[in-house]
């Protein structure tokens, strides 16, 4: 049962830091020089763990997203990725500031930089059995990607985000948002 309590949490908490600006009355003002929306979407893929004690397997990896931008090409997101298989729990709240840009004017790329909050339980030892504790530790990450528009305000998007502490991690990640 604590299991699902504690990224349940973690989930409430991240989700609940833009509620303020959620409650104002008024749209963002006219004279602004970039469009504000809200980015919604969720995401799967893999995550490559390697130097973590006890997280050595490819994993498979499902999250989901927030967004909104700050400035004219800046958009600063709230992301919460899980992965629980073989015998290993892991679950990482992280945010983002994202920067895009146009090649050529036809294809839009991002970077990523940000911080992560990651919370694991690694797989249990193969002679002793013993269960380890869950750990929670910091790092950062930074990673590129693309989208594309689907259908209307359906974006589909790809990005590689690679962290640093514990260890390194790559997750190639596709997210279906929902742009509004």
């Amino acid at each position: 049962m604590t299991l699902f309590l504690r990224p349940l949490c973690l989930i409430l908490f991240w989700l609940s830091l833009p509620l303020p600006a959620l409650s104002q009355q008024e749209a963002p003002a006219a004279s602004a020089s970039y469009p504000f929306y809200y980015d919604i979407g969720v995401k799967a893929g893999s995550f490559l763990p390697y130097d973590i004690p006890g997280v050595r397997d490819l994993l498979p990896m499902w999250g989901i997203k927030f967004g909104h931008p700050i400035s004219k090409g800046l958009i600063f997101e709230y992301d919460f990725d899980f992965a629980h298989a073989k015998e290993v729990s892991y679950n990482l709240g992280y945010f983002s500031i994202r920067h895009n840009f146009m090649i050529g004017k036809v294809i839009p790329l991002h970077f990523l930089f940000g911080a992560d909050v990651h919370h694991y339980k690694r797989k249990p030892t193969s002679l002793t059995h013993t269960e380890f504790p869950w750990k929670v530790t910091t790092g950062w990450h930074a990673g590129v990607g693309g989208e594309t528009q689907i259908y209307a305000d359906l974006i589909g998007r790809m990005d590689f985000r690679m962290g640093f502490g514990p260890g390194r991690q790559l997750s190639i990640l596709f997210s279906l948002i929902l742009r509004i």
